[in-house]
């Protein structure tokens, strides 16, 4: 066998080595777990084209997030159904960076 038939085994045998199972698996990526939460704001703008509601909302420490204006995406029937000044109880679904509006109640309760 020549010195270059010899040196080419050896290095696949090295490469299958690793093979054998007797390593384990990186751990795969952990998939981003949609959040939810419900939150109760007022709502301050709606943008149809964008898709989107803001609100000016209260703590929601279930997500550890504190009161602010935030601009959330939203259905066209849940743009549909809230006006400017509404004070809104709403659901929300976080995955990522992204958070989108999923219900919206208005609630009686003034501010």
């Amino acid at each position: 066998m020549s010195t270059r038939r010899v040196l080419l085994a050896a290095a696949v045998v090295a490469g299958l080595s690793g093979c054998t199972g007797s390593e384990p698996d990186p751990a795969p990526a952990e998939a981003a777990v949609p959040t939810t939460a419900t939150g109760v704001g007022t709502v301050v703008g709606i943008d149809p084209p964008n898709g989107t509601v803001t609100l000016q909302h209260g703590p929601m420490p279930e997500i550890g997030w504190p009161a602010m204006r935030m601009a959330f995406k939203a259905s066209p029937q849940i743009i549909a159904a809230v006006k400017n000044g509404d004070r809104v109880e709403f659901d929300l679904k976080l995955e990522g960076l992204s958070s989108e509006i999923t219900a919206v109640r208005r609630t009686l309760e003034a501010r």
